[in-house]
């Protein structure tokens, strides 16, 4: 289904990869799998990032935050590398939209969240 995302995409059927990534939601969002979870992470930052280029930043920010709230309770280090993504895309679209105060902050809880993660390793 995710390489479904990358054939509408590049035919222009932006809104039919948001369909295909909300079936994949509908489908498998409640399932525990940490590989499953990162897959469904992935497809709905995929839909973020369309919405962001389609101009519809608040609608993307708001995919990106559902992320982080679905898993954040998820100590999966698989789980918790799709946080971390999710965040840094968020902060990213946050920064290009002009918004630098809150991109700021978003790179700010992600160093909160992981910042030492690689010296414990």
């Amino acid at each position: 289904m995710l390489l479904q995302r990358e054939s509408f995409y590049e035919q222009g059927k932006e809104w039919e990869a948001i369909a295909t990534f909300d079936d994949i939601k509908r489908r498998f969002g409640e399932n525990d799998n940490s590989f499953v979870q990162s897959t469904v992470t992935k497809a709905l930052r995929y839909k973020g990032g369309i919405l962001y280029e389609k101009g519809r930043i608040d609608e993307a920010i708001a995919i990106y935050d559902e992320i982080v709230l679905r898993l954040d309770e998820n100590d999966d280090l698989l789980v918790q590398w799709e946080i971390a993504r999710t965040l840094d895309s968020k902060g990213e679209v946050l920064w290009k939209a002009g918004r630098l105060d809150e991109a700021v902050a978003t790179y700010d809880e992600i160093e909160r969240r992981f910042g030492n993660e690689t010296s414990n390793r």
